[in-house]
Formats: C-alpha cells, structure tokens, sequence
C-alpha cells in the first residue's frame, strides 16, 4: 500500500519555489553586475566576477531544469499518480525523446549575450 503519495499541488508549489530561487539568484548577480558598471570597473574585473558567479548560475539553471520537471511531474499526477510510477524511465529513451549532454544546458546559456541592460 503507497502512503504519503504527493500530489499534484505539492509538486507545482515545489517547481514554484524552485524558480523563484533560480529568479533570486540572478536578480542578485545582476545587481552586483550592475553596481560592477557603475563604480567604472574594468573588463577585466567584470569578466571575472562572471567566472567566479559561475557555479551560482549553474545551480540556478539546475533550479529551473528541476522545477520542470515538477511542473511536468504535476500534469501527470493531476491525470493519476500511478502513471509516475508505472512508466520505466528507460522507456523514454528511444528515437523521438532526444538524449542532451550535461553540458549542453550550459552551452545554451553562453550563447546568451551579457548586457547591462537586462
């Protein structure tokens, strides 16, 4: 017998906690960026605040990934929380569900330009 089965509210309040953390994140990185340009630092001081803010934004795109997951997670469960556990995961990996690198999310988001602007 399955007890304390989550549903679908649990995994959509989760995936909404996990994207305001991610949203958190870079707001932050980008204030600090932003105070970077004002007070007239270099390049150089700039692009390696960027390589030290690395990690925290690798963490925050782990944080939307995760949160997707949830949120798909909470269609699923709203249909029947069976289907969770009644799908073997290597199922889903034939032609037509596409396998990504572990670094192709953050390959993404260096193909992403860097502007005050934001």
């Amino acid at each position: 017998m399955l007890i304390n089965i989550p549903d679908a509210d649990d995994f959509k309040i989760s995936a909404e906690n996990l994207l305001n953390s991610a949203w958190n994140s870079l707001i932050k990185l980008l204030e600090n960026h932003q105070v970077f340009e004002q007070t007239g630092s270099e390049q150089d001081e700039i692009d390696t605040y960027w390589l030290y803010a690395s990690p925290e934004l690798t963490a925050a795109a782990a944080m939307v990934q995760h949160a997707v997951e949830f949120y798909l997670k909470s269609k699923i469960l709203a249909i029947s929380p069976y289907l969770l556990i009644s799908i073997e995961p290597r199922s889903l990996n034939r032609p037509g569900f596409p396998r990504h690198s572990p670094g192709s999310l953050r390959n993404a988001f260096q193909t992403l330009p860097v502007t005050a602007d934001c």
